[in-house]
């Protein structure tokens, strides 16, 4: 089992989806990598607001695809920035970064 990506989540999914399991993943690739993209843009931006749902969302893809390393970075976001604690911030949007490319990388190569 990897550090970064559940193997067991997978699996589960790949019994569940079947021949639609490429897909998914293919979606999920591209959808997590575009709400990474938009909250990098947003932290850069100032719009603090839309971070909270934005990290939200994006921990809750990343849990049910399994990527549990991005996951976790994501929940953190969401409560520090719920919070209004904005210094960490950056720091983990940058960890973020590092995360989703890892997972990424595992993840692409089950396509």
């Amino acid at each position: 089992m990897s550090d970064h990506v559940d193997d067991e989540v997978l699996q589960g999914l790949r019994e569940i989806m079947e021949d639609g399991f490429t897909e998914l993943l293919e979606v999920f690739l591209r959808e997590s990598a575009a709400q990474h993209a938009q909250l990098q843009t947003l932290w850069r931006s100032g719009d603090r607001a839309t971070i909270v749902g934005l990290a939200h969302s994006l921990k809750g893809s990343c849990a049910n695809i399994g990527a549990k390393g991005c996951a976790g970075i994501a929940a953190e976001v969401e409560k520090l920035a719920h919070q209004g604690n904005w210094d960490e911030v950056p720091s983990l949007l940058q960890a973020l970064d590092l995360e989703m490319k890892v997972a990424h990388g595992e993840l692409s190569r089950l396509c």
